[in-house]
């Protein structure tokens, strides 16, 4: 973009991501619900005013972490190993132990291709580990997780990276991908009972603030930022001891990642185990208890 403004060329970038905008515009100009809030020349770029303008509202703190009691150790993890996805002679991941406690937010930091999610994945059981233990505390035991319905049913939920490829139904309804994981709970002799699904729904509809004029919506007409409170809706319907996000506000402005914030903090205060993945240095520091 810098080689193409010094041939002449005028260039136009949309983003929500500052840095990014204090680092190549000349010019910024602020957009909110359809409508031109500002204009700011370079010389007048200032972060906390021009989030304000985007938000519509003063934002002092960026990441509402707040301290929360920390219990006990609910999940650890012991000598896990992954073989690499396209190298069946190395592994991706290799003899990683951790734990993570009741009320804790843990951020497990590292480069694109480090093997972050594919510890998460194989946790999960939508992978094959190659070694490797899981110990749920609140199960009493060590547990065998070879797929995803099982990692459910053994308390661990998992938002994944890709929310479009693997997070949601896009041609479904926000009331549907709500309850998409939580069939068994809505249905009756293997009928889905429409009133207890709509009740169901409705309860993280409204408690996680989904802009949308109802749950007859189809997801993939939302913005990304209310996509992942829908995917986080689905997940939170199972109730779920040990709550794993991979790279939970990625594609989402700066709004709603302050409200995805303000959940993780509520949901670590009901003594939920995080464990967070994220690329951005500034968001691991700003929200992770370790």
């Amino acid at each position: 973009m810098l080689l193409l403004k010094e041939k002449g060329y005028t260039c136009v970038m949309i983003s929500h991501k500052l840095d990014e905008l204090f680092a190549y515009s000349d010019r910024i100009v602020v957009l909110r619900d359809g409508c031109v809030i500002n204009s700011h020349e370079r010389s007048e770029f200032d972060q906390g005013l021009i989030i304000s303008e985007m938000v519509g509202r003063k934002m002092d703190n960026l990441y509402p972490k707040e301290e929360v009691p920390i219990k006990d150790e609910i999940m650890r993890i012991e000598n896990f190993s992954v073989p690499h996805p396209q190298n069946a002679s190395k592994k991706i991941v290799e003899d990683v132990s951790f734990q993570v406690r009741q009320g804790e937010i843990l951020g497990i930091g590292g480069l694109v291709g480090a093997g972050r999610s594919e510890l998460v994945n194989a946790i999960f059981g939508i992978i094959e580990k190659q070694s490797g233990n899981i110990y749920i505390y609140m199960e009493g035991w060590e547990v065998n997780i070879r797929n995803p319905e099982e990692a459910i049913r053994k308390g661990i939920a998992l938002v994944t990276e890709d929310r479009k490829v693997d997070g949601f139904v896009g041609g479904m309804s926000i009331e549907q991908n709500i309850t998409l994981a939580s069939l068994k709970a809505i249905t009756e002799y293997g009928m889905i009972k429409a009133l207890k699904e709509k009740k169901a729904a409705l309860r993280y509809f409204e408690e996680l603030k989904v802009k949308a004029p109802d749950m007859d919506v189809h997801l993939n007409t939302l913005s990304g930022g209310n996509q992942q409170k829908v995917v986080l809706s689905k997940w939170l319907m199972t109730n779920p001891k040990v709550l794993i996000l991979d790279e939970p506000t990625r594609g989402i402005d700066v709004g709603t990642k302050y409200e995805i914030y303000k959940i993780m903090v509520d949901l670590a205060r009901q003594g939920m185990a995080i464990i967070m993945i994220s690329s951005e240095m500034e968001e691991l520091m700003g929200m992770s208890d370790r």
